[in-house]
C-alpha cells in the first residue's frame, strides 16, 4: 500500500482514539480551544503546533479535540492552543517538540501499519469502556 494511503488510515485510527480519550461517558467532548460540547464523533482531532508534520502528526501530547470552526475555519487557533499546551506540558516539553516539529521523519509502511493497529485497539478499548459505537 502507497505510504500516504497508510499515513491516512493510520490518521483515521489516531483521530478517533484522540476524540474517545477526552470523551466523557456520554461520548461528549469539549473543544480545547473555545469550550463547546460537541459528541466525539463531530469533533476534530486538533495539533497543538502548526504544520502537521511527521514528526508531531501522531504526537498524543500535543492533539486534544476541536471543533471544526476552531480547528478548520480559525486555523487551529494556535496561540490560544499552544498557550493550553505549554501550560500543561511546561515550558521545556513544549519547546521542545516546536524546535524538532521540522526534523526530518520518514515512515515506513510497517511502522504506519503498527500504529494503525496500535491505535484501533486503543480506540475500540475506550469504545467498550464508555459504551459508545466505533461507526
Amino acid at each position: 500500500m502507497a505510504i500516504q494511503k497508510q499515513k491516512k488510515k493510520t490518521w483515521d485510527w489516531f483521530s478517533k482514539y484522540i476524540r474517545l480519550k477526552y470523551a466523557d461517558d456520554e461520548g461528549m467532548c469539549e473543544c480545547y480551544t473555545c469550550g463547546k460540547k460537541y459528541h466525539w464523533k463531530k469533533i476534530q482531532c486538533g495539533h497543538g503546533l502548526g504544520g502537521r508534520t511527521n514528526n508531531i502528526i501522531f504526537n498524543e501530547d500535543i492533539c486534544r479535540t476541536q471543533c471544526y470552526g476552531c480547528n478548520v475555519m480559525q486555523y487551529g487557533k494556535l496561540d490560544e492552543f499552544g498557550g493550553k499546551l505549554r501550560a500543561e506540558l511546561g515550558d521545556f516539553t513544549y519547546d521542545h517538540y516546536l524546535r524538532t516539529k521540522h526534523d526530518v521523519k520518514k515512515f515506513t509502511d510497517y511502522e504506519l501499519k503498527t500504529l494503525e493497529e496500535k491505535y484501533k485497539i486503543l480506540a475500540k478499548d475506550l469504545v467498550e469502556q464508555k459504551k459508545q459505537e466505533i461507526k
